[in-house]
């Protein structure tokens, strides 16, 4: 394995040799990592402008990745999860053949590094990881995390084609009010990670690209890291 000296000044030296005693490492390694991380983060494609195929039928959503059509779908989050389990690492544009429909606002309140570019859809960017919902059959999906929520909520129409088990009802408390939701047992697999938790079954409009919200039942259990000029996010599992 080559060697490659590096000459930083002691003030940086001393942090990085207390650093790696917290973390009971040695300083090469706890270099060597930091170094894969950025080289993991810079090397993620970014975003072109592609055109859309005149085959492509009025209405239709398509996932464009490198000006090729991935997937073709009738809603925003079918071609995502599509493009997802072809082309995980991206970068992924979703476009709307025809004139734009209503702009959906939303807002709801380890091992190696895995990076992902932003997916985008109709001049919006949103931090989507590719993750497998296991029920009774195993399903592709595009998920965002989601800080403020506790528990993490899949979409009805997922979760009955997954055949996720439902395990009863609870309130959830949400910026609307308190609302009973139907509670499922669903196995979630990010990257080598695969976990057994407890989920809420919501409707996500069919406009927005992804059928999962990553509540802190899941994303607690990773370092995620949101890279905004870049249009990336990262995760990985928290040591």
């Amino acid at each position: 394995m080559p060697l490659i000296n590096l000459r930083v000044k002691e003030e940086l030296k001393k942090k990085l040799e207390k650093l790696a005693a917290q973390e009971g490492k040695t300083v090469s390694q706890l270099i060597r990592e930091l170094i894969e991380e950025k080289i993991a983060v810079t090397e993620i494609p970014t975003h072109e402008e592609e055109e859309v195929p005149d085959w492509v039928p009025n209405g239709s959503y398509v996932a464009l990745v490198k000006g090729a059509v991935v997937s073709l779908a009738k809603t925003a989050s079918e071609a995502a999860a599509e493009a997802l389990s072809k082309f995980p690492e991206g970068p992924i544009r979703i476009v709307r053949k025809g004139p734009p429909p209503r702009r959906v606002e939303y807002a709801f309140l380890a091992e190696e590094m895995m990076c992902w570019p932003y997916l985008k859809l109709n001049g919006m960017t949103f931090p989507v990881i590719p993750i497998e919902i296991i029920g009774r059959r195993r399903m592709t999906a595009a998920a965002l995390p989601d800080t403020a929520a506790s528990i993490t909520l899949i979409d009805r129409s997922l979760s009955t084609s997954a055949g996720l088990k439902g395990v009863g009802k609870e309130v959830i408390q949400t910026a609307a009010g308190a609302i009973p939701r139907r509670i499922l047992k669903a196995s979630i697999s990010v990257g080598r990670t695969q976990l057994e938790v407890r989920a809420a079954e919501i409707e996500i409009s069919p406009e927005l690209p992804f059928q999962v919200l990553l509540g802190r039942n899941v994303i607690d259990r990773f370092d995620l890291f949101f890279f905004g000029k870049r249009a990336i996010v990262c995760i990985r599992r928290a040591e």
